[in-house]
């Protein structure tokens, strides 16, 4: 006699993006287990809670952004809703995102190099 079992499958879970630094010409994410903070040549970005990547290495996660180019307008640089979507293959890390339903913005960055930048003034 064949006794059928209750099997319940594992589910695989998202886990952590590597943290540290994320870098490349003119862009850095720098990553904790809080979040992260994107350090571009004319602008910066921020993601406020931790940054979970699926078992497909892909996170979407919305976070805010400020551009920081010229001379700073009456009442700062505005701040503003950002998407990112990110492809993790190893150490390397496609991140795009869309600001104002602009772009999207792609980046192609790799885990431990520091990216030099070059600040708009």
């Amino acid at each position: 006699e064949v006794v059928a079992q209750n099997v319940i499958p594992s589910k695989v879970l998202d886990s952590p993006l590597a943290s540290g630094n994320w870098g490349a010409q003119g862009a850095n994410l720098v990553v904790s287990d809080k979040g992260a903070n994107l350090n571009l040549d004319c602008g910066g970005g921020q993601i406020s809670v931790p940054i979970m990547v699926s078992p497909n290495g892909e996170f979407d996660i919305n976070g805010s952004f400020q551009n920081q180019g010229g001379a700073e307008p009456i009442g700062g640089f505005q701040v503003s809703t950002v998407h990112f979507h990110g492809v993790v293959k190893g150490n390397n890390l496609e991140l795009s995102f869309s600001i104002n339903g602009a772009g999207p913005e792609i980046l192609s960055l790799t885990l431990g190099v520091t990216g030099k930048l070059l600040y708009c003034l």
